[in-house]
């Protein structure tokens, strides 16, 4: 297990009671708020400065720190603060965007917060990192660029999209391409600048045919499900207005979900978790005393995690021991659906061999108050954050159902330790709704970067 030090105290038992941070923070403190996105980060930076953290604001600026960069809203705003707190920005303008996508993406979009004061320097740094993104038929990143860089920005942009074009290095338009620019000046404008400004531009006059390409391709692809759409009506099968749809366009039978099971067939995991009935449940619990597969044990496990054993046995214990680490996890999730006190015993018991996110799972509908404390102590276990947002999201579930739990103190604790700002902000939000807000951590919101200006 990997531990991640910018996260996780030296000790559990340092951190029993969650309570507004100590200011100044010390550097261990500064760092995790840096990763988790705490705001108390930019609070010591405006009181006290940041003399001595100068190394880890450039982390954070070239490095892309969230949990989630998919999921998480983006940090360039604070982080641009912090770098001139530190007094690093001439440090940042002289490192080349390096990494992963979203550490490139995110270190353009905080070097162009300081477009006003360096606007050649960050252009060309910006221009210089855009490159090919064949697999999105795009290039990557343009955003910071066109958000800062006007119409020039704009055509360099246009004429570099239309070399890909031209070569065949992309095979289609981008409708996104120029959205960040759209988005600044206004809908279609990035379209009436280009022919301002293209002429007789080979290049660009490439994206206004790809452009026209793409749009009757999309126009077609919604006739064409119009007409499926009308069709069906006409012969009373309304197409379901629902996030999915069953294969063939109809509910599988009992029968045929059962031998989609053996054969590794089932591919309609969320619809029918979603939708099952306790007799379709009863067939998979069924199921699961016959296959040894543990690829079909892990499927017909996945079909049970919305409402877990329709009738629990002692006997389903046995997954927990399992070989498969993917068998073992996926029974973790559905046990944690149910209350037994044998569950219960298990959860305690992993927890003390230090199995931490299995044993707090397990915990999550069969825990009783007392347990409270050993549960809260191993959310703050080391461990990687992947592990850790396990723990995290099954406090969040069961502070949600169990209001005999204390949900005011295991909410403060995600929100102390969980490595998701969105987890974090969840229990922000119950916290809310329940009128349990500390007054510390309303206070600490304000600064809080995982809702720049909107906490």
């Amino acid at each position: 297990m990997v531990r991640d030090e910018h996260l996780f105290p030296a000790s559990a038992t340092e951190h029993t009671l969650i309570g507004p941070p100590t200011y100044p923070l010390d550097r261990d403190a500064f760092r995790r708020a840096l990763r988790t996105g705490h705001g108390r980060a930019l609070i010591h930076a405006r009181r006290y400065g940041l003399k001595g953290f100068e190394d880890d604001v450039l982390e954070a600026a070239i490095q892309d720190l969230r949990f989630d960069g998919q999921l998480e809203p983006s940090r360039e705003v604070p982080i641009a603060e912090l770098c001139a707190i530190a007094g690093i920005v001439e440090r940042l303008l002289d490192k080349d965007p390096t990494g992963n996508d979203d550490c490139i993406e995110h270190h353009c979009e905080v070097l162009a917060q300081f477009h006003a004061e360096y606007p050649d320097r960050v252009i060309q740094v910006l221009k210089e990192s855009m490159r090919p993104w064949p697999g999105c038929h795009s290039l990557f990143p343009v955003d910071p660029l066109l958000e800062v860089g006007g119409r020039d920005a704009l055509l360099f942009v246009a004429r570099r999209f239309g070399e890909l074009l031209i070569d065949g290095s992309v095979e289609r338009f981008d409708e996104y391409l120029f959205f960040a620019y759209e988005e600044v000046h206004g809908k279609g404008k990035a379209w009436i600048d280009l022919d301002a400004m293209a002429g007789d531009d080979p290049l660009v006059r490439a994206c206004f045919d790809a452009r026209r390409d793409r749009d009757q391709e999309l126009l077609e692809m919604k006739l064409e499900r119009d007409a499926r759409r009308r069709a069906g009506e006409a012969a009373g099968k309304p197409e379901p207005k629902t996030r999915f749809s069953w294969p063939g366009g109809a509910r599988p039978t009992i029968e045929q979900s059962v031998r989609d099971l053996t054969s590794g067939d089932f591919n309609y995991f969320y619809p029918w978790t979603k939708t099952s009935t306790l007799e379709e449940r009863d067939a998979v619990e069924q199921l699961l005393q016959t296959v040894d597969d543990p690829n079909r044990i892990r499927d017909a496990l996945r079909c049970l995690r919305e409402h877990g054993f329709p009738n629990f046995e002692p006997g389903h214990l046995r997954f927990l021991h399992h070989e498969n680490d993917e068998v073992r996890w996926w029974a973790g999730e559905v046990l944690a659906n149910n209350s037994s006190p044998l569950i219960r015993e298990e959860g305690l018991r992993r927890i003390d061999e230090s199995e931490f996110s299995l044993g707090v799972t397990l915990l999550t509908h069969s825990a009783l108050p007392e347990d409270t404390d050993r549960i809260l102590s191993a959310l703050e276990e080391p461990g990687d954050r992947d592990a850790v947002h396990d723990r995290v999201l099954a406090l969040l579930e069961m502070a949600k159902d169990r209001p005999e739990m204390n949900p005011e103190r295991l909410l403060q604790h995600v929100y102390e330790w969980s490595p998701c700002g969105n987890c974090r902000h969840k229990a922000v939000d119950a916290m809310k709704a329940s009128d349990s807000l500390p007054a510390w951590i309303h206070d600490e919101l304000q600064a809080d970067m995982h809702a720049w200006g909107d906490s």
